[in-house]
């Protein structure tokens, strides 16, 4: 549930290689245009084997797909929920640029179900006003807050308002969102502003509430990336001290263009020792960050515990500092000193327990140190203790449910994670048909 944008056109004559819009031109483009706001850029294909280009330009917000059809067609979606209507007006004028300048054609919408047209949640990029944008941008939010209310009084409990299907973050109040963790009289005054036509309280949900890059708006995207990325401790790969480089980069942006908003200066400057980063502005932040009271609760849904929620229904649980690296057949997650390694399989025969169906698959020969089972799912796992060639500590775990396995390496050098080690083994979950959040 969302607003969404689709085009589809075709490029003239010139843009076209083999019979395809080419991709990495239009990757070119997007690196020049989108310098400030590029997260990451991704050449892959789609489920169709169809080359795409995928580009995410907010933190708040899903990727952008680019997809390069057949005979010189292109077809790019954006979901603009939950970054906002401003983020909407600039996808809108970001796109259009790009047909201008790619010579593309965008075939119109249309008013019956025809899988050939474009369409525009809002009508906004074929002409409606910016009205209609805030409009149905304040209805889906108070439609989400609605349906959340009505989950509660059914006896749910956990909430996430807007954040990545993927991740789960620990419930920090009545509802996680972007921009920090919400209490159940905010999301209800929520749904009553809106249907009484007051946008204010949808203005503070979301993170490009409107059209401009100003300081609220540097401000708003570094808190997102403060609440939903940022690892709280010091930064071991090139990828962690970029997040906290753009945290860091748009609170100065921010500061610049307004100094009166409210900077999270503790956290700020925690970041910038995690990443070494030291400039003309440590002495201010330093004395701003003294004045907070100690007992204000910091900024950071990744302090506490995260469920990472991967392909086929499996999950597992850990630290929020752990950072993910994924691909198709792969998972990965570290802190710096821990590791956790993860991969998924599926069994050529259906038939069987769990059970035996995990021995068919790692052999009844290994000497396996734990084993739990449950009516649903199978556990392994051994524990391989450091050699004169290993400094490491190897937990090796399998978990399987009928027609999949999970394989499962944990490598640590301290022995006092020992038991975080199994605790995380057993927080291996699978669930074929996980609940999605809103």
């Amino acid at each position: 549930m969302g607003i969404d944008l689709m085009l589809r056109g075709r490029s003239r004559p010139g843009w076209i290689s083999r019979g395809r819009v080419e991709l990495p031109v239009l990757e070119k483009w997007l690196r020049q245009e989108c310098a400030a706001e590029i997260e990451a850029l991704d050449l892959d294909a789609n489920r169709d084997g169809e080359p795409r280009l995928l580009a995410w330009l907010h933190p708040a917000a899903e990727s952008v797909e680019i997809v390069a059809l057949p005979d010189g067609e292109v077809e790019i979606s954006a979901r603009t929920t939950p970054a906002g209507p401003g983020y909407h007006f600039y996808i809108t004028r970001l796109l259009k640029k790009l047909g201008e300048e790619h010579r593309i054609d965008w075939l119109p919408p249309s008013e019956e179900e025809d899988a050939e047209a474009s369409y525009d949640d809002t009508g906004f990029f074929f002409g409606a006003g910016a009205g209609e944008v805030y409009l149905q941008m304040d209805r889906w939010l108070a439609t989400i807050a609605q349906l959340i209310l009505e989950r509660a009084d059914d006896g749910d409990r956990s909430f996430s308002l807007g954040m990545p299907l993927q991740t789960g973050f620990t419930q920090l109040d009545f509802a996680n969102t972007p921009m920090g963790p919400r209490s159940r009289e905010w999301i209800t005054q929520v749904a009553a502003d809106i249907l009484e036509g007051d946008s204010r309280s949808a203005s503070a949900f979301f993170p490009w509430p409107r059209e401009g890059q100003d300081a609220d708006y540097w401000f708003r995207r570094a808190m997102v990336l403060i609440w939903t990325q940022a690892a709280w401790r010091p930064a071991t790969d090139v990828r962690e001290r970029l997040i906290i480089t753009r945290i860091d980069q748009a609170m100065e942006r921010a500061l610049a263009l307004d100094p009166t908003l409210d900077y999270p200066w503790r956290e700020w400057l925690e970041l910038r020792r995690f990443a070494g980063i030291r400039n003309h502005l440590d002495a201010h932040l330093l004395g701003e960050a003294q004045q907070v009271p100690p007992d204000r609760p910091r900024l950071g849904y990744r302090r506490h515990e995260v469920i990472h929620r991967l392909l086929a229904g499996w999950s597992i649980r850990l630290p929020g500092e752990f950072l993910v690296r994924a691909d198709d057949e792969s998972w990965r997650a570290h802190d710096g000193e821990r590791t956790v390694n993860l991969s998924l399989f599926r069994s050529a025969d259906d038939a069987g327990s769990a059970g035996n169906q995990a021995f068919a698959f790692q052999g009844s020969e290994i000497p396996w140190t734990y084993v739990e089972e449950t009516p649903a799912m199978s556990s392994r796992a051994y524990l391989r203790e450091p050699t004169s060639h290993d400094d490491h500590f190897h937990l090796h775990g399998l978990a399987a449910v009928t027609g999949q396995f999970a394989t499962l390496t944990i490598s640590y050098t301290n022995a006092a994670h020992s038991d975080w080690a199994l605790a995380t083994w057993r927080s291996l979950r699978y669930l074929p048909s996980p609940s999605e959040e809103i």
